[in-house]
C-alpha cells in the first residue's frame, strides 16, 4: 500500500509504504501527483517504509515508468528499518540526479530537516 500522508509543504511530499505495492497504488499516486503538481519546481520526497512485502510484477513496471519523470524530483529521504538500508542504497543508484539518504525508523524529523536544506 502506498499512502500520501502530507502534501507539498515547501515542495515536499510525504508518503508511507507498507505491505505489497500494487499497480493500483501507483495509479492512485500518479493521479494525485498530477493533480497537485502545480509548477516546475523540483519536489522532495519523504518515504516512510514499514513492513514492506515487495511489489507485484505490474507494480515494478509502474515504478520503472516513474524514471521518466525523474527530473521532477530533487531529493529523496527514505525512513525505514535496517533491512531497508540495502534497498535504499540500491534504489539511490537508479536515480541519477536525485540526492538520496536513508534514515532509521526513529529519524523522521531528521529526514524532514535534511530535505528542507
Amino acid at each position: 500500500m502506498l499512502t500520501v500522508t502530507s502534501a507539498e509543504t515547501d515542495h515536499t511530499i510525504e508518503i508511507e509504504i507498507s505491505g505489497k505495492l500494487t499497480e493500483e497504488d501507483y495509479e492512485t499516486f500518479r493521479k494525485w501527483f498530477d493533480a497537485v503538481k502545480q509548477d516546475d519546481a523540483p519536489i522532495n520526497l519523504l518515504a516512510v517504509v514499514t513492513d514492506w512485502k515487495g511489489m507485484t510484477p505490474r507494480a515494478v513496471i509502474e515504478d520503472l515508468k516513474w524514471l521518466r519523470r525523474i527530473k521532477e524530483f530533487q531529493k529523496m529521504a527514505l525512513v525505514s528499518d535496517e533491512k531497508g538500508l540495502k534497498a535504499a542504497e540500491a534504489f539511490g543508484k537508479l536515480l541519477p540526479g536525485i540526492e538520496t539518504k536513508h534514515f532509521g525508523q526513529t529519524e523522521k524529523e531528521q529526514a524532514r530537516a535534511w530535505l528542507a536544506r
